[in-house]
């Protein structure tokens, strides 16, 4: 039988085969306990990964679920809104007041076109001093006061030694 001494510095230990054959092999069984922690490792963080993805998938699934939510509620607070103010029919008096407000316009129209000539197409910007567009300005209701009549609003005052008032 082999025996080894080493030397642990309080005294010599004496080491047979069978004990160095039993050291190899627990060194031997921490190596191969490391790497299996490592692939353990590797293991692991790939599943944390695939974790994550699916977490992020779920997300974006809450996220959309959500938005149709709000749309949903939103398209049902139109239809509750479409329902309860829906146009209902006219009464016969709104269609008549309708039909003279028709008759009205269609008079109006018919005069303008008697006194100053065809309607304008109105697709661009209207202006008071556009010449394109002769209008009519109506002559006053009423005449005006006769307090009015007799201020000049063209002269000015004189007043306290040639101060200027309007």
């Amino acid at each position: 039988m082999a025996t080894s001494t080493f030397s642990t510095g309080d005294g010599k230990v004496s080491m047979d085969a069978k004990a160095k054959a039993l050291v190899a092999a627990k060194i031997q069984e921490g190596e191969y306990k490391v790497r299996m922690i490592g692939e353990y490792a590797v293991r692991t963080d790939r599943a944390i990964d695939a974790l994550e993805k699916k977490v992020q998938d779920i997300e974006a699934v809450m996220d959309l679920e959500l938005m149709l939510g709000e749309y949903c509620a939103d398209l049902s607070d139109m239809h509750k809104a479409r329902h309860y103010y829906r146009a209902t029919s006219l009464s016969e008096e709104e269609k008549l007041y309708l039909h003279q407000i028709d008759d009205f316009a269609a008079a109006t129209i018919a005069e303008y076109e008697a006194s100053v000539g065809p309607v304008p197409a109105f697709d661009k910007h209207l202006s008071l001093f556009s010449q394109e567009i002769p209008l009519e300005f109506p002559e006053p209701l009423a005449p005006p006061p006769p307090s009015s009549a007799s201020a000049s609003h063209h002269e000015p005052a004189v007043d306290n030694g040639g101060d200027v008032a309007c």
